[in-house]
């Protein structure tokens, strides 16, 4: 199995703004508890640290498509306080890796969630599914969470 270049990951990205503090976007894009609420898919969290930094790890069931579920490994990847939190997953179905980035910015009380969700299809199977099915299930399943997010179940 050859290394995966950076270049090889799909990107699939959207914004909201939300009438909160950029730091209450913050705490509350890390309160794991609370991610079945708005991230679309996620059914439960477990093993999380409180409160998630760099290097935490967790388990998460996933809907993957219908009634198909899967137990999704993740790590804390990359932080910057305040900022940004990147979480890279493994045992996603057909995807050699998925990853998962929260980013804040925003002013006063016009704080703004991105969240951009990137993916690396294993094998050919891998990018047959992404092309007939996954990517459009990704791209829906980010934007029920930005809906979410934006009308309240996020803070």
């Amino acid at each position: 199995m050859g290394r995966t270049r950076v270049d090889e990951m799909a990107r699939l990205s959207g914004s909201v703004d939300l009438g909160v503090t950029p730091s209450q976007v913050w705490e509350a894009s890390l309160d794991s508890s609370r991610w079945p609420d708005w991230i679309d898919g996620t059914l439960s969290v477990s093993g999380a640290m409180d409160p998630l930094g760099p290097g935490s790890t967790y388990q998460e069931l996933t809907r993957v498509i219908g009634p198909w579920r899967a137990r999704v490994s993740w790590e804390v990847t990359d932080w910057v306080d305040g900022q940004l939190h990147e979480h890279t997953g493994f045992g996603v179905p057909f995807l050699e890796k998925f990853v998962a980035r929260f980013e804040v910015g925003g002013i006063a009380d016009r704080g703004r969630l991105t969240v951009t969700f990137g993916y690396v299809p294993r094998g050919l199977v891998g990018r047959l599914a992404t092309a007939i099915v996954l990517r459009r299930r990704l791209e829906r399943s980010l934007a029920r969470t930005l809906q979410s997010a934006g009308t309240g179940k996020l803070i």
